[in-house]
C-alpha cells in the first residue's frame, strides 16, 4: 500500500511564485511526488488567484491563474461542474497537486470554487504574516483586513501588506489610489483596456505606476490588454 492510503496530506497555502521557484521531486512508484520549497515537502497546496484564460480540449480544461506573483495552469482531466462554471476574471480558490509535463509545472485540480476578490487580499496578508510569525488565529487576519479597509477606501497593497493612507512618505500612495479608483469606475465587468486607461488618466507616468500595481498584485491582467483592480 502507498503512503497516501494512510495519509491525506494537508493543502498548504502558497503563492504561485513559490510553486514556480520550487523543485518538483518525482519519487518511486510507492511514494507520492512532491514540491520542495526550501526544506518543506509539499504534496497538496491551496492557491488563491484570478482566472486570466480558459481553454477546453475535450474532457481536459486548462485554467491560467494569476495571483500577482506569477501565472500557472490549473488543469482538470475530466468533466467537472465546478470547473465548467468558472469564467475568465473570476477569483478562485484551487486545491490540488503540482504536476510536471514537458518540463512545465501545472496544478492538477482536486477542488475549485469561486471566492470574493477581498479574500485574495486576505490571502496576501496571511502569507506575509506567515513569514513573520506562525498564524494561529485566521479570524484575526480577517478582522485586521476589515479594520484596514475602514481606515481608507482603497488601501495600498505593497508586498502583501495593506498600508493605510496616513503613510504619506510613500510618494506613490496617492497616484496608486487614484489609478485603482479610475480602473473600478471604467470597469463594466470585463476589465479595462490598458490603452483606454492611459487615455483617461490624468496621472503622470500612468503606465509605469500600472506596471508597479500589477507586480504588487493590486491589479490583474484578467484578459490580454485589460486590467482589473481588486
Amino acid at each position: 500500500m502507498t503512503m497516501e492510503t494512510f495519509t491525506r496530506f494537508p493543502a498548504i497555502k502558497l503563492t504561485i511564485r513559490q510553486i514556480l521557484d520550487g523543485t518538483y521531486v518525482q519519487e518511486q512508484e510507492q511514494s507520492p511526488n512532491y514540491l520542495l520549497c526550501g526544506e518543506e515537502k509539499i504534496y497538496r497546496l491551496n492557491i488563491g488567484a484570478i482566472v486570466v484564460n480558459k481553454e477546453e480540449l475535450g474532457n481536459i480544461t486548462n485554467l491560467w491563474i494569476d495571483d500577482g506573483t506569477g501565472k500557472i495552469i490549473a488543469r482538470s482531466f475530466e468533466e467537472n461542474a465546478a470547473v465548467s462554471r468558472v469564467m475568465i476574471s473570476d477569483a478562485v480558490m484551487v486545491i490540488g497537486r503540482v504536476r510536471m509535463y514537458d518540463q512545465e509545472k501545472y496544478l492538477a485540480i482536486e477542488i475549485i470554487r469561486k471566492i470574493n476578490l477581498l479574500w485574495l487580499k486576505v490571502r496576501a496578508l496571511e502569507l506575509h504574516h506567515r513569514k513573520l510569525r506562525a498564524v494561529t488565529a485566521p479570524q484575526a487576519i480577517v478582522e485586521e483586513v476589515v479594520a484596514v479597509e475602514s481606515v481608507v477606501e482603497e488601501p495600498l497593497v505593497q508586498g502583501g501588506i495593506v498600508f493605510p493612507s496616513e503613510q504619506k512618505d510613500n510618494v506613490l500612495l496617492v497616484p496608486l489610489q487614484k489609478l485603482a479608483r479610475l480602473i473600478r469606475e471604467l470597469d463594466e465587468g470585463q476589465g479595462v483596456p490598458i490603452e483606454t486607461l492611459i487615455e483617461r488618466s490624468s496621472i503622470v507616468d500612468t503606465e509605469k505606476i500600472l506596471e508597479q500595481m500589477i507586480a504588487q498584485g493590486e491589479v490583474f491582467q484578467n484578459l490580454p490588454g485589460r486590467v482589473k483592480a481588486l
